[in-house]
């Protein structure tokens, strides 16, 4: 089954090699979870991408926000189930660090099927390992999703079978994440 993929609205899959997303990773994303085409926890997912915009300083205004909204709700009508991935780059502009002011940012809505782990996992758990790579220390980059994910892609690498999981920690030994989950610490109050 084929993603389904639209660039600023439009169903396409080419994006400019120019997109400063793809040069510089500049830019954010989240991963929506759908059911009985509901875009699960919608709301938080969407105040975590416009907090992320504004720490960058991507501009990303009611124009920009209801064209992603209509994109969403055009997947959602086709889709009962499955994973929304939505990224916004800065957009096309400013060779270097220093991103243009005219540039435009790019929003990309796509739709993949759920992943299809064995059922096995939910009813017995997974098997994790701790990774060697750890986690650098950014307070203006933590708490959203940048286009900066190279640590878990190297954390990634590690996890080797019978693991299904690696555990990422920083450089102070503390469990942070996943290599591609969160982690959830549930106790009995």
């Amino acid at each position: 089954m084929t993603a389904l993929i639209w660039i600023n609205g439009v169903q396409s899959e080419q994006i400019a090699v120019m997109d400063r997303g793809l040069q510089y990773g500049d830019g954010v994303w989240e991963t929506v979870q759908i059911k009985h085409h509901q875009a699960q926890f919608w709301s938080a997912h969407l105040v975590r991408l416009q907090q992320g915009l504004q720490r960058l300083a991507i501009p990303f205004g009611e124009t920009d926000l209801l064209l992603l909204e209509r994109t969403v709700q055009r997947c959602l009508a086709i889709k009962a189930t499955g994973v929304l991935k939505i990224i916004v780059t800065r957009g096309i502009g400013g060779r270097g660090y220093q991103p243009s002011l005219l540039a435009a940012p790019q929003h990309i809505v796509s739709w993949h099927p759920l992943p299809d782990y064995p059922a096995s996992y939910q009813r017995q758990g997974v098997d994790v390992m701790l990774c060697e790579t750890r986690l650098g220390h950014q307070p203006q980059l933590a708490g959203f999703k940048h286009l900066n994910r190279l640590e878990q892609v190297l954390a990634r690498r590690e996890v080797v079978a019978p693991f299904a999981e690696g555990i990422v920690r920083d450089y102070n030994d503390r469990i942070i994440e996943g290599s591609m989950s969160n982690l959830f610490i549930v106790t009995d109050h």
